[in-house]
């Protein structure tokens, strides 16, 4: 029972987010039925878990797609409960919550179903086929510290792909991620971690005017340019921008200029690892940002990006080897019947 009442004091936080009371107890009871059913089987195993009678199962079914849920607020307000109850357990980076951010394609047997079309799958991994049926989601997660490891605690988890409300609607995916993770009402600033898919102007420039930060993998071709020579005394036209360019695959070619330490990244010990990192331009941000080139001996080598400059090497290393948490808690999620190939927060560079 103590049990229970904590959670039911969790619960009832989020009771502004519904216009009636009789809503708000349908929802508490369909939550608490999520929490113990034993079996997957939609709402019928709401019923069959809380013994309730055959007439209930209309007004649960009902209460999802009922007006009186406001499922914005409801979202702001899961997210306020979480980080208040959480705070001592939260995974920080310089004292701001560290959120995960990853893209998921489910996919699905019915053809007519709302938000279903065919999807490509981008995945290195020859686990998944190439194309699909399904529904494609965003989801955003809270790092959380659980026992002796983490935890992806889900906050949001939108289809920002098939389901069209308005023609004029013209953002990207990039740009519905972005507004996803801002408008999850976190009320001071955090740092977002996600794969390098995201690693895009569209989802940093959103960011940086949050006061948010962003920690994320670059693709093998990425380059970047050096800060320019200050001008000779007497040159005429305008201030270059950019200096020199720099491919940043390139730089592993030098294992000199690399620093050895033990592995920061989750679950590792004895491990040594080689990091190099370098503040420099990138263009499509048009801003310093920090380059942080990694060789691991079992892993494989990865350029991770991170846009704020006092984090140093190493936290931004251990960081971005939480992100594959957001990925476990997907395959975890048995109600979507996910796969995904092992190793996939971590891969190599081309």
């Amino acid at each position: 029972m103590r049990l229970w009442s904590l959670w039911w004091g969790l619960a009832l936080q989020l009771r502004p987010a519904f216009g009636r009371t009789r809503t708000f107890l349908w929802f508490a009871a369909g939550l608490a039925a999520a929490c113990v059913r034993p079996d997957l089987a939609g709402v019928t195993s709401y019923v069959r878990a809380l013994g309730l009678r055959r007439a209930c199962y209309g007004p649960l079914l009902d209460m999802f797609h009922s007006p009186g849920v406001g499922l914005d607020k409801l979202t702001r307000l899961w997210t306020r409960a979480a980080l208040s109850a959480l705070r001592p357990a939260l995974l920080t980076a310089g004292g701001r919550p560290v959120l995960l951010a990853d893209g998921i394609k489910i996919p699905k047997a019915g053809r007519k179903m709302p938000a279903v079309k065919k999807l490509h799958q981008e995945s290195d991994g020859n686990t998944k086929p190439e194309y699909i049926f399904g529904h494609s989601c965003q989801a955003v997660a809270l790092a959380v510290r659980a026992g002796l490891g983490f935890f992806a605690l889900p906050l949001a988890c939108r289809i920002h792909e098939g389901a069209v409300f308005s023609n004029r609607d013209r953002r990207t995916l990039l740009d519905r991620m972005a507004a996803l993770a801002l408008s999850l009402g976190v009320e001071e600033p955090a740092v977002l971690v996600a794969d390098a898919y995201f690693a895009a102007a569209k989802v940093i420039g959103p960011l940086l005017r949050a006061g948010w930060h962003l920690i994320a993998a670059v693709r093998s071709n990425a380059v970047a340019y050096r800060a320019p020579q200050p001008p000779k005394p007497g040159t005429r036209g305008r201030r270059r921008t950019y200096g020199e360019k720099v491919a940043l695959k390139r730089l592993f070619d030098d294992q000199s200029a690399f620093t050895e330490a033990q592995s920061p990244v989750y679950g590792e010990s004895g491990v040594a690892l080689r990091f190099l990192a370098l503040d420099l331009y990138w263009r499509p941000v048009g801003i310093i940002v920090r380059f942080v080139l990694v060789a691991h001996p079992a892993r494989g080598r990865k350029i991770l990006l991170c846009t704020d400059l006092s984090l140093a090497a190493l936290e931004i290393i251990r960081l971005y080897g939480i992100r594959f948490k957001i990925e476990v808690s997907f395959k975890r999620d048995r109600t979507y019947k996910l796969r995904f190939p092992a190793g996939a927060g971590y891969g190599k560079v081309g």
